[in-house]
């Protein structure tokens, strides 16, 4: 089965079958480019080694273009995925992801300040799985965030240990709009995953990481 190339509204997208059930974000803000290249080559070239999904590699095509986190009109992104969302690449984009019954949700970020990688997830990893995709990361020089994602921006302030948290806790909501929030709301039972690669690795340690999220996380979470 080949890939096929898509339009819908501002939003160009890979679709590998007919009922897709993984959906690939990267290009959510602009200053996180360099995932791209990285997770378009590995979908390239293993395609038909994953489920049937969809892949959108510039979520945010305006700020992709520009490079940074706001988009053209000056809004963030994964700010804009509300029920009644009004900035128009959130509406295509809610389009894609309203279309199909998409089983998992993978958005790829990238952090601009740390050198470590973590992960946001809906559901929850056995400590064991989890503790064995560490050391592969750790096998490449890749080291995991024990901390706050980020103690400047009052809606995160989130507290990683050995690089997890897990949303999956009673009275845990977001509130901003952003798509994790957007599926947690909307689409009950469903994963999501927001794997942040850290921009000071390497492109191959990039490389690394996005050939682990595809053969191993998506392994364990099922």
């Amino acid at each position: 089965m080949e890939l096929q190339n898509k339009q819908l509204g501002l939003i160009t997208y890979w679709q590998k079958g007919e009922n897709p059930e993984l959906l690939i974000h990267t290009g959510t803000h602009g200053d996180e480019w360099r995932v791209i290249e990285p997770t378009m080559e590995y979908i390239e070239n293993h395609y038909k080694e994953l489920p049937d999904f969809i892949y959108v590699a510039k979520v945010s095509p305006s700020a992709v273009e520009k490079k940074t986190r706001r988009n053209i009109n000056n809004l963030d992104l994964n700010r804009q995925f509300l029920k009644n969302a009004t900035e128009q690449e959130a509406i295509d984009n809610l389009l894609i992801i309203n279309q199909f019954d998409f089983k998992t949700f993978l958005s790829i970020h990238e952090d601009v300040e740390y050198k470590d990688f973590y992960l946001y997830d809906n559901g929850e990893i056995e400590n064991s799985k989890w503790q064995s995709f560490v050391e592969k990361l750790n096998d490449f020089n890749i080291n995991v965030l024990n901390g706050i994602d980020d103690p400047k921006d009052p809606e995160l302030g989130t507290e990683f240990v050995n690089g997890y948290f897990s949303t999956n806790k009673p009275g845990f909501k977001e509130a901003m709009g952003c798509l994790s929030e957007y599926v947690q709301l909307y689409k009950p039972g469903k994963r999501m995953l927001v794997p942040e690669i850290p921009t000071h690795s390497t492109n191959e340690q990039k490389k690394q990481i996005i050939n682990l999220i595809f053969t191993d996380l998506l392994t364990i979470i099922k």
